[in-house]
Formats: structure tokens, C-alpha cells, sequence
């Protein structure tokens, strides 16, 4: 696809440039379809740039003007152009709406396409529909391999439905209740665009569960690069190309840009704004604007009004009795500024010419989408401050430049208002020399409270998408060496004589000396049958290890076993939960397989992980209920049962998900992470996050426990609780539920693959010369160094050790190096030596985002140790 981007600055002469070049391809014969924002500008185009070409080249615009059948009268034109004996080319106009839903155009590859305005590649649709859903949610389908969002489709060619959505997409007979179903209808047959949907939400809806209200349809639309497939050559023409949606998107799925040809470039009145030294841009608030935000409730001299109604207030004593152009939403009454000075700004100002005596101009609109859509976006890769340009910021800037500032040669000083600072300072890198200021007299703008540090670097947006792309391309590489360059298939296996584990664990008492020794043989409880297109050499053999008890030397079952399918393995757990044992005897399962050989450190640690089959999480008590939990996840196969201490007023779970292929121990974190991403966006989180971020809403835990996240951890087999009564095991199951996609999940990745950059820094002790703290701190050098001679129990030592690399293994993203180094510091003053602590910190190396420089690390931490890593400097 040759497609090129020609970044022109708005009232640079765009539209004008592009105009004049669509003139000379057709003069030569070509064929070109102009695709504009608007009919109005369709129009004004025709009348000022298109009014004095040579007759030979023949030019039409079809929009709803002049036209009963939009869609059709194109579709026919490119099926038929215009009979004409005139020898050049010609010139079709259209609209950006025109060309977005029509769902076919012949002969493509004889036409150069120009679009005016890069598109919105993004649109977000929700609808209520409580009782109605089935109209339209009778010909879906949704794709339920992915973590949160599945894919619309029509139901296949054989159904009914597929017929019925075609219908309601062309709704021939101007039905009134398909109209409003029309553009999704559109979308979702249209092979240029992929519509998604929540699986949660989705589920809810067409199962009629939860309140009426909250029964919604919501779509995530994305257009696809193939709408601009097959044309002879494409030309994106639009200011800041690169800050566009569509851009970010389209290159991380591949798409390469090109700049225009100098020629065009060089017709343009400017590259850069001028006057910005005129120009006063003022913001009413340093939090980002929404409509939520607009409609906060204010006290003013007793007075109840919005934060709104406060900043136009504002604004007003600002501009005095000086003429304003302003912009706002729809919902916003046109008697905001009622005097004959003002002039409201249409909601699509693209290419007016005709306000440019403004010098004051007022943008109120708040455009940014819905949180669920920026939550959506996020997992394509775009983070919150790039859909605020792609949304907000753009249209901000389109409306500004309707005024003075349009006019190169007008020297009257400006002023530009708009609502929060983000957006101020984002224009004036586009006007250079502007300032901006608060806006005076808003004194009482609410402010949010923040969470978390205030990130320092900002990413590129192509930088970012490379190593998000490298990241998943790695992950899936994996996968596919484990699984035999293929996904391979699942087959749950029975214990090979394993039900009698109470004998077996009565006959293997723990050793004392050895109970942290968890060396064992190469034995393994399942060895699956080889799917037919899997290498047996390649194909991950093991369903994961057995073990009597927490310190067994050994597992249990030795390697072979009964081939089983999923059913028979989750018959089995059943079997196992009918046991009226203490989990003591109980066995303890991990769906991982290790290779003792791997490490000389460790027999059973991550460092000895081969490969990891179903996700097994526990549950200790939080607010999260398993009935919950498997609605989050509603395109899941989820099986829950009680854990021994188990009551019914305090509900204590395990939980296994099965998986349609082995993980790495990557693609294991990366699983469990999309799962905590889906609990936090429902409201359920670690006690950690709310101590540490105060502005979460929802202050409700879920409960799980995140050290068994570990993929070595061992989990308790199935049996009674205490008290009988209290038992249960369900098993989710259900048409539209089954086994976790792993490939899936990588694809559709719902969390940053791309880390910031990590900072390196090491805290440094500054030369104290307070010679008093100076014995402070030797005082607590020497206690510290007491504890480490061996005033802890081994079991006490051994219980702070997973504790501190739990607390590394939590270590958020830029802060690996500081972590790292507080781990080490922190089990030398345990008592560890140096060799015992290089040991622990090679074996957390696979927690690390960045595993090759937390290891070119360890030689210098050891070395800092004697000096760091004895006590804690106190706070001064």
C-alpha cells in the first residue's frame, strides 16, 4: 500500500495544496477521489478552489445535498463514472462519513485517494438496551479467546442472523429503531473495521444479570488499514500526523508512512505559526477536563453552582465587552453568551474561513472519551495522554485557529481560553513564543488527589510500539518452542496411584533437618499423548508435580500415568474434594514441571521451571467471591472448591483455570498479571495498592493470595472443610465458557509490555559529620549485626526470606535497580552471607524486567554490602 502523509499546520494552506495537486493528477488522466470532512467544506472547496480548473477535467461531489442515496449513487459512480468524451481524468468529492460506511468501491486500483483530515480511527458506542438487546444481539457473535475483549462478528452465512444484520446495516426502508443500530451494523460487517466488546459486559447483557441500568452495549470500534487497500496511491493530509490515533495504531500493526513529495510541502503558506508572541493562552484548571469534571458541584457565597458556570463566569470578566468565538458541547445551550458580539463555533469547524475577526476565542468542549474507552485503547498500546491529543487536544486546536490566529499578517494580540493546563501547554509548543497563565478568577476548581509519582519521561510513540511488538513476538516465541512451533493440546491426567494420599503422606514424615531441601527425582504425574502436529522433542510432556507433603524430598507419583482429558482431570479434583482430611494430608499440587538439573543452587525454584499448565490461584477471604470471580471472567472454564480452614462466614477458595497450551515462566506472569488488571478494573485489589494510592474509589480487596503467584508455589489438594457443612466445589462450566487461550491472551495483551526506562540509583550514605548520628548509626550497625548472628529461629529466617523477594517481586516498573539492591541489603542484614545472598538474588533474577542488567548489577552489590547493607539509615 503506498500510502503518504503530508503534515501541514492548520490555515497553512492544505486544503488548497491538496485541491491543486488533485487538479494536476487529473489533468494527466488520473482518477481522484477527494475525501473531505464535511459537506461545507465539500462545498466550499468546490467554490474556491475547484471553480476556475480547465474544463477537460470533470469533477462531482455526492453527499446528502444532492443526494437521497449516499451510499448507493457512490458505490454506482465507481461501478460507472459519468459518461464523458473529455480525454483527462476526473475529481469525485466525498465525505469522511461517505467513505467510512461504504461497503464497496470498484476499481480502486484506478483511483488515487486524498483524504482532507486524517480519520478518527477509533469510535466508542454504548447503547441501552435492557429489554430490546436481542434485536441486535441475535445476529452476534463474540470471540471469547481473548483476556477482556472480544471481537463482534455476524453469525455465519448459514444463519439467519448473518441475513438480519445486513438488513438492519443497509435498512432500505428508513426503519427508525435499525437506523440506530445502523453504524455498528455497518462496522461489524465491514472488513475495515474490528469491533470489540467487554466479554463481562457482554455476557451481562444478554443474560439479563445485574441491574437494568447497567445492562449496556458498548463497543470499541478500530478501522483497519485495509480500508485504504488496492488504491493506486493515498495521501493523509493533516496537521500533527504523527499525534493521530490512527497513526499510533496503524504502525504498531505495521504500517509504514511516507512524507509527501517537496512539491507539495512548498506551496504551503508556513511551516510554523507565527505571532505567538501575541498570543495569551489561559487554562481554568491543572486537572484534565471531562464532562464529569465540568458538572462538579461548587459552594459560591452560599450559593450551589457547577465548576462550569464558575469558569464561564471567569472568562466573561476576562474578555469584558471584547467579541468571543466559542466552542461547546451540544448539551450547552446557545444563550451562554447571548450578546450579538459572540459567535458559536459549529462542532466540526474544519476549514472555516469566515471568523478570522475574532481575537478572543473560548473552547468549553469537553471531548475526551468515556473511562472504558480509554481503558480499551490502553490495551492497543495508546495510553491516556495520546487519546487526550488524539480526541481533545486536536479539536481544540482546529477550533482555535478559526480566529485571528488563522491570519499570518494580523498583529492584534490574541487570547485563547481553554479548560485544563495540559492542553494549554500542548498548543503552545504549536505557537511558539505564546504564554500561558491560569486563568484568573478560578479560585475554586476542585482538585483530584494524586496516586503515585508523576511519570518523567514520555515514551515515542514508534519506540513504543517496537518494543511492545518485540516483547510479544518474544513471548510467543516461546510459546511455540515449548508447544512444538504449534499450540499444543491439552490432556489432564490422572495421579497414577494417588488417591490413597493420606497412606502416602503417613509413610513420608518431613525430615527436620532437611525440611527446606525440596530436592526430589525426575518423577511427574501426567505424560500427554502428542498432538499430531506437535515434535514429541518439542511438545511440553508434563501436567505438573504431586507432592505428599510441603517438605517431601520427592513427589509423589513417579513419572508416567493414565492419559485423561480435561473432564476426567476435573473428575478427579472432584474425587479428590469428597476426602474428610486435615490439609496436612491432603497433597500438595503445582501445575509446574521442573528440571532439577537446571540450577546447582536450587532443585525445585524458578531457576529449575521447564514449563507451567493451568493458572491455580487461592483465594484467603477478601470481597471477592468465586460467583464474582467467574463472572469477571465469564468465557472462562473456572473450577473453585474450599480450602480446609474454610467456613461460611469466612469463605477461603482455591481456583483452576485450565489452559490451552504450556507457559513459560514469562507467558505465567504475564497471565497472572492481565487477571489481577481485569480484578483492579472491577474494583478488587491488593491491601498494597490502597495503602499506597489513596485516590482508588473502590476500597475492595480480592483476596487472593499474590505470593502464590510464584510459579513454584504448591497448593493444597482438594478436600473437606472443617466443618462438612461448609464444603462446595462448582465447576463454571457452559456453552460459551472454555479453557483459557494462551496465544490469545499474548495477542490481546490487556497490560504495558513496554517498561519506562529504569533508573539507575543506587541510594547513596553521604559522609555524616554529626558525630553524634555517627554513633547512632553504629549502634544500630551493631544490633543489626546481632540479629544476624543467628538470633532467628531457621523457620523465622526462612519466613522473612520469601517475604523480602516477595516485596521485590511487586516491584513496580522503574524501579527494578533500587528494589534489586534493597533485597540484597535487606537479607544480608538477615544473616546471609554473601554467597547466600548472590544465590537468592540469581534465582529472583527471572522477577526482573530487565534480567541482563539486574545481573551485571550483582558483583557490584555484593561489594557495597559490607558498607550498605548492615542498617538502615535513619530518617534525618
Amino acid at each position: 500500500m503506498n500510502c503518504y502523509y503530508f503534515d501541514a499546520l492548520c490555515g497553512a494552506g492544505k486544503t488548497h495544496a491538496v485541491a491543486k495537486y488533485a487538479v494536476r493528477c487529473a489533468s494527466r488522466g488520473a482518477n481522484v477521489l477527494f475525501v473531505q470532512p464535511t459537506k461545507n467544506l465539500i462545498a466550499a472547496t468546490l467554490a474556491n478552489e475547484l471553480a476556475d480548473i480547465p474544463d477537460t477535467v470533470h469533477v462531482k461531489a455526492i453527499h446528502g445535498d444532492n443526494s437521497k442515496r449516499v451510499l448507493a449513487d457512490i458505490v454506482n459512480y465507481f461501478r460507472n463514472p459519468d459518461p464523458d468524451d473529455r480525454p483527462n481524468g476526473q475529481i469525485l468529492l466525498i465525505s469522511h462519513k461517505a467513505f467510512l460506511d461504504v461497503p464497496y468501491l470498484q476499481n480502486r486500483q484506478d483511483w488515487i485517494l486524498l483524504m482532507d483530515e486524517v480519520p478518527q480511527a477509533d469510535v466508542f458506542e454504548e447503547l441501552s438496551l435492557p429489554e430490546t438487546y436481542d434485536l441486535l444481539t441475535a445476529h452476534l457473535e463474540i470471540d471469547r479467546s481473548g483476556p477482556s475483549y472480544g471481537m463482534l462478528t455476524a453469525r455465519p452465512p448459514e444463519c439467519r442472523g448473518a441475513m438480519s444484520l445486513n438488513k438492519i446495516a443497509r435498512n432500505k426502508n428508513n426503519d427508525d429503531v435499525w437506523a440506530l443500530f445502523g453504524g455498528l451494523a455497518r462496522r461489524i460487517k465491514s472488513d475495515d473495521w474490528d469491533v470489540y466488546a467487554a466479554h463481562r459486559q457482554y455476557q451481562n447483557l444478554i443474560q439479563s444479570a445485574g441491574p437494568a441500568e447497567g445492562r449496556l452495549l458498548q463497543t470499541y470500534s478500530l478501522l483497519q488499514p485495509s480500508i485504504f487497500a488496492d488504491f493506486k496511491k493515498v495521501i493523509l493530509a493533516g496537521a500533527c500526523f504523527k499525534e493521530t490515533l490512527l497513526h499510533q495504531l496503524w504502525s504498531a500493526k505495521g504500517v509504514q508512512f511516507r512524507p509527501v513529495e517537496e512539491t507539495l510541502s512548498r506551496s504551503l503558506r508556513y511551516q510554523t505559526h507565527g505571532n505567538g508572541a501575541l498570543i495569551d493562552i489561559y487554562y481554568a484548571s491543572d486537572e484534565e477536563w471531562s464532562k464529569n469534571y465540568r458538572d462538579k458541584p461548587l459552594e459560591d457565597d452560599g450559593n450551589h453552582i457547577q465548576l462550569f458556570d464558575h469558569i464561564v463566569a471567569a472568562v466573561k470578566t476576562e474578555i469584558g465587552s471584547d467579541p468571543l468565538l466559542w466552542l461547546a458541547n451540544k448539551d450547552i445551550p446557545d444563550s451562554l453568551f447571548d450578546s450579538a458580539l459572540h459567535a458559536r463555533l459549529p462542532n466540526t469547524p474544519h476549514g472555516l474561513n469566515n471568523y478570522q475577526d475574532f481575537h478572543n476565542v473560548a473552547i468549553f468542549s469537553a471531548l475526551n472519551p468515556p473511562p472504558a474507552h480509554f481503558g480499551f485503547l490502553a490495551t492497543q498500546g495508546v495510553d491516556g495522554n495520546a487519546v487526550r491529543t488524539g480526541h481533545y487536544r486536536y479539536a481544540v486546536y482546529q477550533a482555535v485557529v478559526r480566529s485571528s490566529i488563522r491570519n499570518p499578517d494580523d498583529k492584534t494580540p490574541k487570547r485563547v481560553f481553554v479548560m485544563d493546563r495540559s492542553t494549554a501547554d500542548w498548543l503552545a509548543k504549536l505557537f511558539p513564543g505564546a504564554r500561558v497563565s491560569p486563568l484568573k478568577g478560578v479560585t475554586k476548581a476542585p482538585q483530584k488527589l494524586k496516586g503515585g509519582r508523576r511519570r518523567k519521561h514520555t515514551c515515542d510513540a514508534d519506540k513504543t510500539a517496537a518494543s511492545r511488538k518485540r516483547k510479544k513476538q518474544e513471548l510467543l516465541q516461546g510459546l511455540n518452542a515449548l508447544n512444538g512451533l504449534s499450540v499444543a493440546e491439552i490432556d489432564y491426567q490422572r495421579f497414577l496411584g494417588a488417591k490413597d494420599l493420606q497412606a502416602a503422606s503417613a509413610a513420608e514424615r518431613p525430615d527436620p533437618e532437611s525440611r527446606y531441601d525440596c530436592s526430589f527425582k525426575k518423577g511427574r504425574f501426567v505424560t500427554p499423548t502428542h498432538p499430531p502436529f506437535c515434535l514429541p522433542s518439542q511438545t511440553a510432556e508434563s501436567q505438573g508435580t504431586v507432592f505428599a507433603h510441603k517438605y517431601a524430598k520427592s513427589p509423589l507419583v513417579d513419572a508416567g500415568g493414565v492419559k485423561a482429558e480435561e473432564e476426567e482431570f476435573i473428575t478427579f479434583l472432584r474425587e479428590l474434594h469428597a476426602r474428610p482430611l486435615p490439609k496436612e494430608k491432603a497433597g500438595l499440587f503445582t501445575p509446574t514441571t521442573f528440571d532439577p538439573d537446571k540450577s546447582k543452587d536450587t532443585n525445585r525454584g524458578l531457576a529449575n521451571v521447564e514449563y507451567i499448565r493451568g493458572i491455580w490461584l487461592d483465594n484467603d477471604g477478601g470481597d471477592l467471591s468465586h460467583e464474582d470471580f467467574a463472572n469477571l471472567l465469564p468465557h472462562l472454564r473456572i473450577v473453585v472448591w474450599n480450602t480446609a480452614s474454610s467456613t461460611a462466614l469466612a469463605p477461603r477458595w482455591r481456583a483452576f483455570i485450565p489452559t490451552s497450551c504450556a507457559m513459560t515462566l514469562d507467558v505465567h506472569k504475564v497471565i497472572l498479571q492481565q487477571i489481577e488488571r481485569i480484578l483492579q478494573r472491577a474494583g478488587y485489589w491488593r491491601p498494597k495498592d490502597l495503602e499506597n494510592n489513596p485516590r482508588i474509589k473502590s476500597r475492595k480487596l480480592h483476596g487472593f493470595d499474590t505470593s502464590k503467584f510464584n510459579a513454584s508455589s504448591l497448593f493444597y489438594l482438594p478436600v473437606q472443610a472443617a466443618d462438612p457443612k461448609d464444603s462446595f466445589f462448582v465447576d463454571y462450566d457452559g456453552p460459551h465458557r472454555s479453557e483459557l487461550d494462551i496465544y490469545a491472551w499474548i495477542e490481546q495483551c490487556i497490560i504495558d509490555l513496554c517498561p519506562e526506562e529504569e533508573k539507575a540509583a543506587f541510594l547513596a550514605v553521604d559522609r555524616l559529620k554529626n558525630e553524634a548520628l555517627r554513633k547512632q548509626l553504629q549502634s544500630l550497625k551493631q544490633h543489626a549485626a546481632g540479629a544476624r548472628h543467628g538470633k532467628l529461629s531457621e523457620a523465622q529466617r526462612a519466613e522473612r526470606v520469601e517475604r523480602y523477594c516477595e516485596d521485590w517481586r511487586r516491584a513496580l516498573r522503574g524501579e527494578g535497580h533500587r528494589e534489586f539492591f534493597r533485597l540484597a541489603a535487606r537479607l544480608y542484614r538477615l544473616g546471609l552471607s554473601t554467597c547466600e545472598v548472590e544465590t537468592n538474588l540469581r534465582t529472583e533474577l527471572i522477577y526482573a524486567n530487565s534480567k541482563d542488567k539486574r545481573r551485571r548489577e550483582i558483583p557490584g552489590i555484593l561489594k557495597k554490602l559490607p558498607k550498605l547493607g548492615t542498617f538502615k539509615v535513619p530518617t534525618l
